[in-house]
């Protein structure tokens, strides 16, 4: 196949499917692709269709083997990620096992646990999940788009905060504490 590279100048994400499932659903690993600026454009504005080819700007996961700098041939599914061609190439490389991939998504979730701490109100503690609130609420448990990370809200009844989203703001102590 004959590409120019020089044109591939522009980012867009591509779903690798792991299984025949998952190219159906549009599932995969989420990868960066360099495109040229009409493929660009066409991803912007929702296309579908196959014959849309990129570079690999990261090494996969789910490939071991399929590296940066690789051509990769994917579909444009019109407001969902594009998916690569399952059935082109993806389907004869090596894959990560089921166990692989259940042991790369648990270690993925525990170096961003790691990362991240919930907000401590040092002073007092006031702080909760949404079941610290009377329910039901319309408090959310977990970020829509990171399940792992959870909201923690204000309890403490004589703050301006008092039931708010108070994840990641990095509370420390609260004002109206008084030690006993």
């Amino acid at each position: 196949m004959n590409v120019d590279k020089s044109r591939m100048t522009e980012h867009i994400m591509v779903n690798l499917p792991l299984t025949e499932q998952d190219y159906l659903a549009g599932n995969g690993e989420g990868v960066w692709v360099l495109v040229d600026p009409e493929t660009k454009k066409a991803h912007d504005t929702d296309v579908t269709g196959k014959g849309y080819i990129g570079i690999l700007d990261n090494d996969s996961f789910y490939y071991p083997g399929l590296n940066h700098g690789e051509l990769l041939p994917f579909e444009m599914r019109g407001e969902c990620r594009p998916v690569a061609d399952f059935h082109s190439f993806l389907s004869e490389l090596t894959k990560l096992t089921p166990e692989g991939k259940e042991l790369l998504m648990r270690r993925i979730a525990e170096h961003q646990a790691r990362m991240w701490e919930p907000p401590i109100c040092c002073g007092c503690q006031f702080c909760g999940d949404k079941h610290s609130f009377p329910e039901p609420n319309d408090l959310i448990e977990s970020d829509p788009e990171n399940p792992l990370l959870k909201h923690y809200y204000c309890c403490c009844g004589d703050c301006d905060l008092y039931e708010k989203d108070i994840t990641g703001l990095g509370i420390q102590e609260c004002e109206h504490f008084k030690e006993l």
